[in-house]
């Protein structure tokens, strides 16, 4: 999804060819993944350049959506998001027709899925493009507010967000906007890691106003369902106050008296499946607020009543949709590993690394919502977007060591 600052998006109008996706409609530029690729940043980059001769700088996960062919027939999409503000005509297309630049409300006379007009309307959105509204607009009038004056007044947080309720968001369900605030704090994360080059692939991308912008989407998204839940602006403010009352009373905790030396350490499952050629699966996290956009194995905790191993089992199969049994399990790897941000009273983690080489069913992202695609690595040469402590935890392996430490002075 390529947009530009005047809030426009570049469609793509496709060949009207039988048997190819959405014939002769407008579609956002893409296509599906090579042997090559090693990402689906890769295939999305390597599309734009061979379909319009594209380079964006910076290119951002922004939603996965189930597509829905003409035939019924449904496949699992990454949708990224850009901005670009060339010129459509000079682009050297090599498929469909041609591609345009269209305001989000020119789109709904277009030959155009209902599902590609949804996606964009969610993506004007989250950045704050409008759809003009035809019954303040004429021909030759300029609605846009005059130099130094705001579109609206602001007449206070609460009521403002009662506002912001009862106008764009009127029609949106109280559960909708509850889930929005996860995808929110994802947003912050995903930020984060842009401003302070956590993913080295990308380097530094963001900036704090950047960060700040996506903190104040989170309390905003927040205050939203706060008005509907508590029955009203005046009640969620109240609410909020006595919240703050709570929170600001409390103490920081000081270790058990009865810990007697001992410290908490968090144990965490990873499993590798590992192919006959050596290769074994990464999963790349998505909207989990921890390393998002970074690649690891299916990994997890422990709940209550497993063992290790069983839980390495449960989380495979939740994450990777595959069915594993314990006595193809082979252990392989211990890693106990520190840092300073590690919650609460948790002061390490020893993460045990299990490899099956044998499971039941086809290793996948099965949850999108947290794990935008599964490929398949090289341990030996594992791309440089894999976690930091996983990757040596991989090279650990690849040496037969039993047992590695990370972060520690």
């Amino acid at each position: 999804m390529i947009f530009n600052d005047s809030g426009e998006y570049l469609l793509h109008l496709r060949d009207r060819i039988p048997g190819i996706w959405e014939p002769g409609a407008w579609s956002l530029l893409g296509g599906g993944r090579e042997p090559g690729d090693r990402s689906l940043e890769d295939t999305i980059r390597r599309e734009l350049l061979e379909e319009a001769g594209l380079d964006l700088p910076v290119l951002e996960r922004f939603s996965v959506v189930e597509a829905v062919g003409d035939d019924g027939s449904t496949v699992t999409v990454q949708v990224f998001a850009g901005l670009w503000n060339g010129d459509s005509a000079a682009l050297a297309l090599t498929e469909g027709v041609m591609v345009h630049w269209f305001p989000l409300e020119t789109m709904p006379r277009l030959t155009i899925s209902p599902s590609t007009l949804d996606l964009v309307r969610s993506h004007a959105e989250r950045i704050r493009i409008p759809e003009a509204r035809p019954d303040i607009q004429s021909a030759g009038n300029d609605t846009s507010p005059a130099p130094g004056t705001a579109a609206e007044p602001c007449l206070g947080f609460w009521a403002d967000t009662a506002r912001i309720r009862s106008g764009y968001l009127a029609e949106v369900p109280t559960e909708t906007l509850v889930l929005k605030v996860a995808e929110e704090v994802g947003e912050v994360a995903e930020a984060y890691i842009g401003m302070t080059g956590g993913n080295p692939r990308k380097g530094v991308h963001k900036n704090t106003s950047d960060v700040l912008d996506e903190l104040a989407d989170v309390i905003l998204s927040a205050a939203v369902p706060m008005v509907d839940l508590a029955g009203g602006a005046a009640r969620a403010e109240a609410h909020m106050a006595r919240r703050l009352g709570v929170v600001s009373a409390r103490d920081v905790a000081a270790p058990p008296a009865s810990a007697g030396g001992w410290h908490g350490s968090f144990i965490a499952p990873h499993v590798l499946l590992r192919r006959r050629d050596g290769r074994v699966l990464m999963l790349r996290r998505f909207q989990t607020g921890y390393a998002d956009g970074l690649l690891c194995p299916p990994a997890g905790r422990i709940e209550p009543g497993e063992d290790v191993l069983a839980a390495a089992i449960r989380e495979a199969g939740e994450e990777a949709g595959v069915r594993l049994r314990r006595e193809d399990a082979r252990f392989v790897h211990v890693m106990h590993r520190t840092s300073p941000t590690l919650p609460g009273p948790c002061h390490a983690v020893s993460d045990y690394w299990f490899r099956f080489d044998r499971w039941e069913g086809e290793p996948r992202a099965a949850e999108p919502d947290k794990a935008s695609e599964a490929l398949w690595i090289d341990p030996a040469r594992p791309p440089d977007d894999v976690i930091d402590h996983c990757a040596l935890a991989l090279a650990a392996i690849m040496r037969d060591e039993p047992f590695s430490v990370h972060g520690w002075p």
